[in-house]
C-alpha cells in the first residue's frame, strides 16, 4: 500500500481560516497599488476555503472598488475597525455618538473662522459627507472615501458616523490636534501623517475588530 505524505506547506494552509493584512505599508506597494500577483493567489485562497481580509483606515466602499476583481467572499475591516463587513453584509460596527460627531464638526468649523486651512469629513456607513466644496480639499479627500457627499450641514446627515477625519493643508500637530485634546479623555484622537487625524470610540481598532470577526466566524 502506498501511503501519500502531505507536504508541510499543504497541513500549514489547512490549518489556515483567516488572512487578515493592513493596506498601506504592508499590502500595497509603494505606489498604494495592489500587487499584480495578490488575484491569483486570492483565488487560491477561496480554493482553500480561506478567508482574506483587508484591514485599513480607508472606507468600506474605497476597499469594496479596489477589491473588485476579486470577487465575493472578502471580509472588510473599514474605517480602522469601526466597520467590518462581508459581501456586503455588516458583520460589526462601532458608531460614534451622532452628538459627539457634531461637536467635533462645529470644533472645525471653529477653526476655520480662525484663518485654519481645515476640513471635516463625517465618516458613515453609507457615505463620507464634507462641508467644505474646493477642489483642493475634495481632492484629498477622494485618496481615500470614494463615496464623497457634499452637504450643508455635516450634524445633520441621515447616517450612522463611525468616525470624523480632519485634514489639515498644514502640520495638523500645530493647530488641528491640539483642538481636538477635549475629547481625547473619552474618545481616541489618533494623528495619521503629517495632515490627517481621526477621532473614533475608544473602543474601535483593527485588533477589536479582527477579534470580533473571530468570534463571529468561530475562528480561535
Amino acid at each position: 500500500m502506498t501511503v501519500t505524505v502531505p507536504q508541510p506547506a499543504e497541513r500549514a494552509a489547512a490549518d489556515i481560516r483567516l488572512i487578515v493584512t493592513d493596506m498601506d505599508g504592508t499590502l500595497l506597494d509603494d505606489a498604494k497599488r495592489i500587487p499584480d500577483g495578490l488575484w491569483s493567489l486570492l483565488a487560491e485562497l477561496r480554493r482553500r476555503d480561506v478567508l482574506f481580509c483587508p484591514a485599513s483606515g480607508r472606507q468600506y466602499a474605497t476597499l469594496a472598488k479596489e477589491f473588485a476583481d476579486a470577487g465575493q467572499g472578502m471580509v472588510f475591516i473599514a474605517e480602522n475597525g469601526t466597520y467590518v463587513v462581508r459581501d456586503g453584509v455588516e458583520l460589526s460596527s462601532d458608531p460614534l455618538d451622532p452628538s459627539v460627531a457634531a461637536r467635533i464638526v462645529t470644533t472645525t468649523r471653529g477653526l476655520r473662522a480662525e484663518g485654519v486651512d481645515v476640513g471635516a469629513v463625517v465618516c458613515g456607513k453609507r457615505s463620507a459627507y464634507v462641508e467644505r466644496t474646493d477642489e483642493a480639499f475634495l481632492a484629498e479627500a477622494r485618496k481615500y472615501y470614494t463615496r464623497l457627499q457634499p452637504v450643508p450641514d455635516a450634524t445633520a446627515v441621515d447616517d450612522e458616523i463611525l468616525k470624523v477625519a480632519l485634514f489639515d493643508f498644514g502640520p495638523v500637530e500645530r493647530t488641528t490636534a491640539p483642538a481636538l485634546r477635549p475629547f481625547t479623555s473619552t474618545h481616541q484622537v489618533v494623528v495619521s501623517g503629517a495632515h490627517w487625524v481621526d477621532i473614533r470610540n475608544v473602543t474601535a481598532d483593527k485588533g477589536a475588530a479582527v477579534r470580533r470577526l473571530q468570534d463571529d466566524l468561530g475562528i480561535t
